[in-house]
């Protein structure tokens, strides 16, 4: 808002109308109560402005009778509401006049009667505080009203009654306080009224009211307030001007450039997360590792600088017993836990119970808004940092749909919008489709296509990831079968921020327990398998302090 709206709105009240007010007897004038009148000069509002708006009185305030001024709400000239502000204490009392008026009607809400105006404003302030909005109309803005923010306050059924008054309007200015009630008050009004108007909302810097900053800072502070206010039409319009100083920070790089998995440095080229959540999608083939890969990845960041804490909805892990012992096995590196000191297992269990918790469906159907909404139960307890559900085939739709492409849709737009809402990442894990043989028998390669049911997978995560394990034939033995030495390639196939990473292939060799050891290339796992791992090496050692 430039200066010039500013001095538009600063017109003479007095213009307006003159109203006779219809007041009940015990009312006084202002002047004529001296503590009242006291309290209105320290604020240093005007007479003009009290004068038929509002009254004094000595008001009881529980046991206690005290002097207090009166704000008179109308409409239509008819005084429906009073509200009683102790002229000593903080206490507020309000009082309905009549029982056919409208319950928490506006103050000051006749300043839009159009049986009054001489011309149509085209911005209003709405305050949540009665003091707020005579101090606003004293600092230049008459065209200001207040809905009291306090229990059983509804500013929807408050303004709906007059609504015809409302329509001419184009912008709304919301200014409440830094109470509770005032921040609170300031959400619902900024949701209710950015549907049909221009809205901005004021912020107050180091003053718990306009009330306050007006006594401290006098009229040139409200007004700056009060220009520093950008409009917009609702939440979801973005203007430019609103994100300027975000824009020159991302430009001058200080922006959120992801942090290490703990996997290894070539993981960090394909893999960093950010703190603004997103869905991660990882598949492969049956029995190629996907499950085990993404234990040691979440284990991994449970264990980091940044000590995630993970939710698992894991279908593949019914046993929860054997579930969690996998994890104290990757965390400690020790593949036989059998003679683990047992001081050593309580600490880690403890560390474990920490960041880390398990999502049990037997009772429960498995829809994405259950387990949101259990994520959302056990982030009461503790923050969740990622959501792990493996696989999504147990999954079952919110609501049946016959088209398996737009069900698939349905689960991962749900799932991906509420991840970026909370700022959480979740993993799904998906199976492929039933792939085809070429020529030579072999079978296709697992990519972005090849996920069950639908191309979506690949549309809708902000990453996607194939697991695959490889057995180099020069290492193989006939009759071995799966104890065949073998190393995993997990290829990251999209990303959507490649500012921050970008596709490529990842190279691991499976340890003993579980942990999956990064290697550079192709190359260097082959050497690796052609060397004895030896159980205790700097591979095994404990990710925690386990003593």
């Amino acid at each position: 808002m430039d200066r010039d709206e500013m001095k538009a709105m600063q017109i003479t009240y007095n213009d307006y109308y003159q109203l006779a007010q219809r007041l009940l007897t015990p009312l006084t004038a202002v002047d004529d109560n001296v503590a009242v009148r006291v309290m209105m000069e320290k604020r240093g509002i005007e007479r003009r402005l009290y004068d038929y708006r509002c009254r004094a009185a000595v008001h009881s305030f529980g046991a206690l009778q005290m002097d207090a001024l009166c704000y008179v709400t109308t409409v239509g000239g008819k005084a429906v509401g009073l509200c009683f502000e102790s002229a000593t204490t903080d206490d507020i009392d309000r009082v309905t006049l009549d029982d056919e008026a409208l319950p928490i009607v506006p103050f000051n809400i006749d300043i839009l009667n159009p049986n009054w105006l001489k011309s149509q404003p085209e911005m209003l302030i709405v305050t949540n505080s009665e003091r707020d909005c005579l101090t606003l109309m004293a600092c230049g803005y008459p065209m200001t009203i207040a809905i009291h923010g306090g229990k059983g306050s509804d500013p929807e059924s408050s303004l709906a009654p007059f609504s015809e008054w409302l329509d001419p309007l184009k912008r709304v200015l919301v200014c409440c306080d830094n109470t509770h009630a005032g921040r609170s008050m300031r959400n619902r009004l900024r949701q209710i009224l950015s549907l049909d108007y221009s809205v901005g909302v004021t912020r107050l810097d180091g003053a718990v009211d306009f009330t306050s900053l007006y006594m401290y800072g006098g009229k040139e502070a409200v007004q700056q307030a009060i220009i520093a206010t950008r409009f917009t039409t609702s939440r979801e319009i973005v203007f430019v001007g609103t994100r300027v100083d975000g824009v020159k920070e991302v430009l001058r790089g200080n922006y959120d450039h992801g942090f290490p998995t703990g996997m290894g440095a070539l993981t960090d080229r394909h893999l960093m997360l950010t703190d603004e959540g997103g869905l991660i999608v990882v598949t492969g083939k049956p029995n190629c590792g996907k499950t085990d890969w993404c234990r040691c990845l979440t284990a991994r960041l449970m264990c980091s600088e940044r000590r995630f804490n993970v939710c698992f909805c894991s279908f593949e892990e019914p046993n929860k017993e054997k579930h969690v012992a996998h994890f104290v096995r990757l965390v400690t590196g020790e593949n036989h836990t059998e003679d683990m000191d047992d001081s050593n297992m309580d600490n880690v269990l403890l560390y474990l119970d920490a960041h880390m918790v398990n999502l049990d469906m037997c009772t429960t159907p498995p829809t994405p808004s259950n387990i949101m909404r259990l994520a959302d139960e056990a982030s009461r307890v503790r923050r969740v940092d990622m959501l792990y559900i493996d696989p999504y085939l147990y999954l079952e739709p919110d609501r049946p749909i016959d088209n398996e492409t737009q069900q698939i849709k349905q689960m991962l737009t749900s799932l991906q919008a509420w991840a970026r809402r909370r700022k959480v990442w979740v993993v799904v894990v998906a199976h492929p489709r039933k792939l085809q043989k070429d020529a030579a028998g072999k079978y296709e390669e697992v990519d972005e296509y090849t996920v069950a049911g639908s191309a979506h997978w690949a549309n809708v995560c902000d990453f996607l990831l194939s697991v695959k394990r490889v057995f180099p034939s020069e290492l193989c033995d006939d009759d071995a079968g799966s104890a065949n030495p073998s190393y995993t390639v997990v290829s990251v196939l999209k990303v959507r921020d490649q500012e921050i990473c970008h596709t490529g292939r990842m190279y691991y060799i499976r340890m003993a327990s579980g942990r999956y050891v990064e290697m550079s290339c192709e190359k260097s796992c082959l050497d690796r398998l052609r060397q004895t791992i030896i159980h205790g090496t700097d591979d095994a050692a404990p990710w925690i302090d386990v003593r």
